[in-house]
């Protein structure tokens, strides 16, 4: 069920939350445990994926703005080549979903959080480019490829506002799994409520 809400709801951090974190595009936030933080971000074409555990108190968002790496002869959502943080030189590695969401996955199963008992939210990957340019069609290679990688992990997709022609904004607050967005333009959040 989605509640509207203002904005200045949003801003006063709730209690055991701390700070704030602006998420740019090719960047991701992993929090493990603990009080948290609210990140926000602003999409276009690009996706954020966030993956999360209420009971655990962790979770993760990324920002990403390619599906994948172009690599040749190589699906690099099945085949990676190589581990993403051996990319350290590229400071634009998590731009990258198939990279970020790997990334995310590993720290938060590495802290003894099965895939399957993950949940995830998916927003964003408008089509915004000039009218005409429809072939670059960016936002719904993110889609897809975010899709399919919830799907083989077999993480519960529980909500997913994606496409169109309007971008987004979101918080997401990663310690409890709570998710408010809006469409540019819009002066109230939705709030994501089960």
């Amino acid at each position: 069920m989605l509640i509207l809400v203002k904005e200045s709801t949003i801003k006063t951090v709730p209690s055991g939350e701390t700070g704030d974190i602006s998420l740019y595009p090719g960047e991701l936030y992993i929090h493990t445990g603990g009080p948290g933080p609210r990140v926000w971000t602003l999409l276009g074409f690009c996706v954020a994926v966030a993956l999360f555990n209420r009971k655990a108190g962790a979770g993760a968002i990324c920002h990403a703005q390619l599906p994948q790496r172009r690599l040749k002869n190589l699906d690099c959502s099945t085949d990676c080549p190589e581990d993403c943080e051996k990319l350290s030189e590229d400071p634009g590695k998590f731009r990258y979903l198939t990279c970020a969401f790997k990334q995310m996955l590993k720290v938060l199963t590495g802290k003894g959080l099965p895939a399957s008992s993950l949940s995830a939210y998916l927003i964003g990957g408008s089509e915004v480019a000039p009218a005409g340019k429809d072939f670059f069609r960016v936002g719904a290679g993110n889609i897809e490829m975010a899709r399919s990688l919830l799907q083989k992990n077999r993480i519960s997709l529980i909500f997913e506002d994606t496409g169109g022609k309007i971008g987004r904004s979101l918080y997401f607050f990663p310690a409890t799994g709570k998710l408010y967005y809006r469409f540019h333009g819009e002066k109230e959040f939705r709030l994501l409520s089960e």
